[in-house]
C-alpha cells in the first residue's frame, strides 16, 4: 500500500477535482489499489463513492480516523 498511486485534491475546485477523481482512478484500474487525499470535502468524499461504485469497485477510509484520505481497490477480499 505504501507505493500505491496517491491523488492530493487540496487546492482543487469540486468541478476540477471531479474530473480528476475519474480520470486518476480509470488511468489506474490495472494497478489499484490507490489512495485519494479528499481533505474533509463532503463533495470529493461523496464523488471517490460514486465513482468506485459506478466501476464496481471499493472504497474505503484509509484509518478509521481519517476520513480525508481514502483507498480504492478492486475487491473487498
Amino acid at each position: 500500500m505504501d507505493d500505491a498511486e496517491i491523488l492530493d485534491l487540496h487546492g482543487s475546485s469540486h468541478s476540477e477535482g471531479q474530473h480528476k477523481i475519474e480520470k486518476f482512478i480509470t488511468d489506474n484500474l490495472d494497478t489499484l489499489p490507490v489512495r485519494v487525499i479528499t481533505g474533509h470535502s463532503p463533495v470529493f468524499t461523496q464523488c471517490v463513492q460514486d465513482i468506485s461504485k459506478k466501476y464496481e469497485l471499493f472504497c474505503y477510509k484509509q484509518y478509521h480516523t481519517n476520513a480525508g484520505c481514502w483507498v480504492v481497490i478492486k475487491s473487498p477480499w
